[in-house]
């Protein structure tokens, strides 16, 4: 998965908050091709569909959503065919059960839970994509505060400190 030795640097393309919003990764597709830019990565920052908390009870609504996520992860594949996400607070939480580990070893065991044959779910991850660029992957999102006000709720993380329990060991394994 890393880049080759002989290459010294990478083009990544970052896409966050799609929303489903396939539309715009086809006109984000279009640009790239006009302006013939190669793309070595494309990562998704979570949030790509719209989910809501109360929805994530569903099962009818989980699959359906699961399967608009592999909709827009297909057109991102389009413009690169190496992509890598970590779902966020609006999306599936069935894309954040894996158990912890590395994530070689999660991929070998099916571990990983992906929706497309050539894209990588990093959640509860860490990759190593070049010798010195690695991706810690932490999917979801804990509570957003506002003059002492509770904006939003987290999902999957109900406190700071359980989204820390979690994000910790990641950022001190080894690489």
């Amino acid at each position: 998965f890393t880049l080759p030795r002989s290459q010294k640097t990478a083009t990544i393309l970052l896409t966050s908050d799609v929303h489903l919003a396939v539309g715009n990764v086809g006109r984000l597709e279009k640009l790239v091709a006009d302006k013939k830019w190669r793309i070595d990565y494309v990562f998704i920052t979570g949030d790509i569909a719209n989910m809501k908390e109360d929805d994530q009870q569903s099962k009818e609504i989980l699959g359906a959503v699961e399967g608009d996520v592999s909709t827009v992860i297909g057109a991102h594949e389009h413009i690169c065919s190496t992509v890598v996400y970590i779902p966020g607070n609006h999306d599936p939480i069935t894309l954040m059960m894996s158990d912890p580990g590395p994530l070689a070893q999660r991929m070998s065991r099916g571990d990983v839970p992906h929706l497309t044959p050539t894209s990588t779910n990093i959640h509860h991850a860490v990759l190593r994509v070049a010798p010195d660029l690695v991706l810690v992957g932490l999917g979801g999102s804990n509570a957003a505060y506002r003059d002492g006000r509770q904006v939003w709720s987290g999902f999957p993380f109900a406190s700071d400190e359980e989204y820390a329990d979690l994000l910790v060991p990641l950022l001190t394994a080894p690489r």
